[in-house]
């Protein structure tokens, strides 16, 4: 095998998506949000995420734990994007826990529709 094909990535992106997509939405799950797909998953992970059910955990937590579990790091929040919803990145890099290749362009895209200001009790947010 020649050197300089010995270390390049496979493109398996909806596949590698798809696997990190089941446990993220259990994760989701057990902080009382739900987490859907959507888009092609060819270049990046687009997920939406909303709040479902109590106790709710405060977005930044879930991110924190999708994190954790990927073994990538949350990037700066991109922002209001509209009706609400704030959109942040989690870089993955896909290395380390993945493999030894680093690739900049594996990601997650994830839209965050947050609580309603005065929908819950301060209380209610663990």
């Amino acid at each position: 095998m020649k050197e300089e094909t010995k270390n390049k990535p496979v493109k398996a992106r909806a596949e590698f998506y798809a696997k990190c997509y089941e446990e993220l939405k259990i994760i989701a799950r057990d902080y009382g949000w739900n987490l859907v797909l959507h888009g092609s998953m060819s270049r990046d992970l687009d997920l939406i995420m909303f709040p479902w059910s109590s106790p709710i955990c405060n977005e930044k937590k879930v991110l924190d734990r999708f994190c954790e579990f990927l073994g990538g790091s949350l990037q700066e929040e991109v922002g209001s994007m509209g009706f609400g919803r704030l959109g942040y990145v989690i870089d993955l890099e896909r290395g380390g826990k993945w493999n030894s290749f680093r690739d900049q362009q594996f990601y997650l895209d994830i839209a965050v529709f947050p609580l309603p200001s005065g929908s819950i009790n301060s209380s209610e947010l663990v």
